[in-house]
């Protein structure tokens, strides 16, 4: 359907689904597609109060620029509203908005960087805040020697706030920045990063500590003759101040990209390695401790490139992790989400998207108990809802001595499914709609690939149980969309 949604001070249509929603248990799940002339991309959110989800990216317009972006989704995924930031002083120019922040439920402060209209243009960090009715309330621009780049924010325990990025000069190299700001984007300290000077670094995560200070993630490569990425981990104090630097080498090519604090003074950091895994780029999540020593890393992916872009720690102690995948996919990439327990052991996957490149930017738990993600599907933004197992709605509980893992993917799909599991022999697969009634039943040996036909299905929420002989018992969710 379309919606008149008003972008600053002019109307545009703007093309928005939800694909789906439902209600079930008190949780409200779905999938909401929209967008612009496009392409649109969404790299951050965050929860409102009320359950709603505010998003933050970059939208290319009907001028061919890229504009920094806000939008609104309310509880079952329909669009709020969606906005540029006003103001003559922040634009014209091509803006990216990669991270929010929810301050109380009355500000929201986004950061990116935008490109100044000066010659030659230089690209400078920006931050942006918002009421939660998508006014703006004052745009900043940063200056720094040269290129700066805002990638992550976040609150500080003395009620601040911390953005983190990296800066660029010429014949010199990348390095490592951050910055304090106030509530009203006024700056306290920016400090620029150089340990070595023949190495080169970008901050792409950021988590805040206990004691004011924060966490800062990203790569180091040699300055001068870029080569092979490691990704390296910086703790700063309240002041900006280096506490101790590590950088985790390996053979091949390695990246962070997002980090959560967990409850223990310590870390949980995704990002890709080349340098272990199943093959190409696998998704990739460290643990280190509160003075960046490693406790444990896994991958999860296939033989294709495999990414995990963010994370965020559950209440139970588990890490939710976003990203995309090759080695999963129905095309292209496909949203990757996985669960891990707290000492690294995979709990559940799931693949979301279509023929299209669909990748997955941000992740938070939500306060039902449930998870949002955001990103792009093909050209326009993407925000998912789902529950605590990045499902739709649970299935009833089938009465099996034994349960063994499901893999249905693409998930959500348009044509077929395919259905891996570990349970031997021939088993019984039968498939079922929303209301529990069985469409199809059929045998095969899902140990080695089974595909659907969903071609013949209306979009909407389905449910399969694959079951042998001597009880063994796997189930699991699957949406069509059309």
């Amino acid at each position: 359907m379309n919606r008149k949604i008003h972008f600053g001070s002019s109307a545009v249509l703007l093309c928005g689904c939800s694909l789906l929603t439902i209600q079930a248990l008190g949780q409200h799940v779905y999938e909401s597609v929209f967008g612009d002339i496009g392409p649109d991309v969404a790299y951050g959110l965050t929860e409102l109060g009320d359950s709603s989800i505010v998003i933050i990216g970059t939208s290319r317009n009907m001028d061919a620029l890229w504009y920094l972006n806000f939008a609104r989704l309310d509880v079952v995924g329909d669009t709020m509203w969606s906005t540029y930031p006003s103001g003559q002083t922040f634009y014209p120019g091509n803006s990216f908005g990669y991270s929010v922040v929810n301050v109380g439920d009355s500000l929201l402060v986004g950061v990116g960087k935008r490109f100044a209209p000066t010659s030659p243009v230089q690209i400078l960090s920006c931050a942006i805040a918002m009421n939660i009715n998508g006014d703006t309330l004052w745009t900043k621009t940063y200056s720094a020697p040269s290129e700066s780049n805002a990638q992550d924010i976040v609150q500080t325990t003395d009620g601040n706030l911390l953005l983190a990025g990296y800066n660029w000069t010429f014949g010199v190299g990348v390095h490592f920045m951050a910055s304090k700001i106030t509530l009203t984007g006024d700056t306290v300290w920016t400090r620029y990063y150089d340990h070595d000077p023949d190495q080169s670094g970008q901050v792409f995560g950021l988590a805040g500590t206990q004691d004011g200070g924060a966490a800062l993630l990203g790569i180091t490569f040699p300055s001068l003759v870029p080569g092979l990425n490691d990704i390296q981990l910086m703790r700063i104090d309240q002041f900006g101040d280096t506490l101790w630097v590590r950088t985790y080498y390996a053979p091949n090519d390695d990246h962070g990209y997002d980090i959560a604090a967990t409850d223990d003074g310590g870390f949980v950091i995704a990002g890709a390695t080349r340098s272990i895994g199943a093959g190409g780029y696998d998704a990739y999540v460290m643990k280190v401790d509160s003075t960046g020593d490693i406790e444990w890393t896994t991958t999860q992916g296939g033989l294709d490139d495999d990414w995990a872009n963010a994370l965020t720690v559950t209440s139970d102690g588990g890490i939710l992790v976003a990203g995309s995948t090759q080695s999963f996919s129905v095309g292209g990439y496909d949203c990757f989400i996985f669960k891990l327990d707290s000492a690294g052991t995979l709990v559940w996957q799931r693949t979301y998207g279509g023929v299209n490149d669909d990748i997955a930017y941000a992740i938070e738990s939500t306060h039902d108990g449930g998870l949002v993600f955001a990103g792009q599907r093909g050209n326009d933004y993407y925000v998912v809802k789902t529950n605590s197992e990045g499902i739709v709605v649970g299935m009833n509980e089938l009465e099996y001595p034994h349960t063994a893992q499901i893999h249905v993917f693409p998930n959500p799909a348009t044509d077929q499914i395919r259905i891996a599991t570990a349970i031997e022999g021939v088993c019984e697969i039968e498939i079922y709609d929303a209301t529990g009634i069985l469409l199809n039943a059929f045998q095969s040996i899902p140990s080695e690939q089974t595909f659907f036909d969903c071609t013949g299905l209306s979009a909407g929420l389905y449910f399969l149980s694959v079951h042998n002989h001597e009880g063994t018992a796997a189930k699991a969710s699957f949406v069509v969309t059309r």
